[in-house]
């Protein structure tokens, strides 16, 4: 083992010749290289290189620092600073990269292309007209920033487990495409946003984040600006306490969920992009031709929903809920507290189940909508349901039973038989 102080500044490359080496730049001293700054070949590994000072290298390929060795761990100090075509390139297993200080290249900044490999940014990184932050294709990897990077292409991700976390002092900047995750089917990319991810471009729809094939589950609740597609897959957007700005979180060919809880965020799902669900926590209404099959209230407050011409299925909370279906064949479910369900055109479906309040339907039409008949306690099946828990009142029809009271208006009992219900 090897611990080798550089004090004194240094013109050309240094090489590491053992494995278990430590190499120390001291703050203030400077390597000046046209080849590579500090250099491992893949035949050593275990070493760590501690960079306090500067490293400045002029070749047109040339890395500042370049470990090809396994278990590489490396740390740009506060103090430190690299500049010159390429950063850092880390291409051994469980390499860990650690950055407090500053990068700057005119291409890609940092390249971390081992198995199960770890980055951590508290510094800047810069890239003028590459990557910031690029991996190569690996099972898996952790990624953790809460400084500043900025590149003409943001992070390119290619591995199978991604998991990469952005704090709140997180910013992430680039021209386009700031965070691709590239995931293929089977693969998952994991991504919390606390902080800033912009797409600074200016394009029509700049692409702050894009998704592959596999599975992206993204947590926001910092701001992104500009467009996050998610791809394929089946798809997780959590946007609550959060926002996106200069463009949409859309969804793709998988069965997607999303979650917000304001409308400063718009979600869309072209047609036939599986089955997904939007969940909110305030009054929402679907855009024209916006495919998502399925939307619920969360939280407590006293919204409303409204559908589209597509087929869509609306749930309620435990408040007071006015739910619109509008055109299409929908189902409606105000959950708990007393509920308004107003289906539309087209044949719909309105739920009763056990323990759900009260619900009032306005335009049930007879021998085109139905109920949907869960059973209960009180009410065991439809034909108990016809026999005992109906009651005509001025309004119309009153189903009771199990804690559920549902009001059909305009309904008389001679109108309601079993061809009304599905279970």
């Amino acid at each position: 083992m090897t611990t080798v102080h550089i004090k004194n500044d240094l013109t050309g490359q240094f090489n590491i010749e053992a494995s278990d080496s430590t190499v120390i730049l001291h703050k203030g001293v400077t390597i000046d290289s046209a080849a590579n700054g500090v250099d491992e070949a893949a035949t050593f590994s275990g070493s760590t290189i501690v960079i306090a000072g500067n490293i400045t290298t002029s070749g047109l390929f040339s890395t500042g620092i370049r470990s090809r060795g396994a278990g590489a761990d490396i740390t740009v100090a506060e103090t430190g600073r690299l500049s010159g075509a390429y950063g850092i390139t880390a291409t051994g297993d469980n390499a860990l990269v650690v950055n407090e200080g500053r990068i700057v290249s005119e291409n890609r900044a940092i390249l971390i292309n081992g198995e199960d490999s770890r980055f951590i940014n508290h510094g800047t990184t810069v890239s003028h007209s590459g990557a910031a932050f690029e991996t190569g294709q690996v099972a898996s990897f952790a990624f953790l920033n809460d400084g500043r990077m900025v590149g003409k292409t943001g992070l390119d991700f290619h591995a199978g487990d991604l998991k990469a976390v952005f704090g709140e002092d997180s910013v992430v900047k680039a021209g386009n495409h700031t965070i691709v995750t590239n995931t293929a089917d089977g693969d998952t990319a994991r991504i919390v946003n606390h902080g800033t991810l912009a797409a600074t471009v200016e394009d029509t729809f700049p692409e702050a984040i894009v998704g592959g094939a596999g599975s992206e589950n993204i947590r926001n609740d910092g701001l992104i600006r500009g467009q996050v597609i998610l791809g394929d897959g089946a798809d997780r957007y959590d946007g609550r306490g959060g926002r996106v700005t200069d463009g949409v979180v859309e969804g793709g060919a998988g069965n997607d969920q999303f979650y917000l809880s304001d409308g400063g965020t718009r979600v869309v799902e072209g047609i036939g992009g599986g089955y997904d669900r939007l969940t909110v926590s305030f009054s929402y209404k679907l855009e024209a031709f916006n495919e998502i099959e399925e939307i619920r209230l969360a939280g407590r407050g006293d919204f409303r929903l409204t559908g589209n011409m597509q087929n869509n299925y609306l749930v309620g909370n435990a408040s007071d809920n006015r739910l619109f279906g509008g055109d299409g064949q929908d189902g409606l479910f105000g959950g708990k507290g007393d509920d308004i369900l107003t289906g539309g055109a087209g044949g719909d479906g309105f739920y009763f189940k056990p323990h759900a309040g009260r619900e009032t339907v306005t335009d049930f039409t007879d021998g085109e909508d139905f109920l949907v008949f869960v059973p209960g306690k009180d009410i065991t099946d439809m034909q108990d349901l016809l026999d005992h828990h109906l009651k005509q009142t001025h309004g119309g029809l009153l189903i009771s039973g199990d804690g559920t009271e549902m009001l059909l208006k305009g309904m008389h009992k001679a109108d309601l038989g079993f061809d009304d219900f599905i279970t």
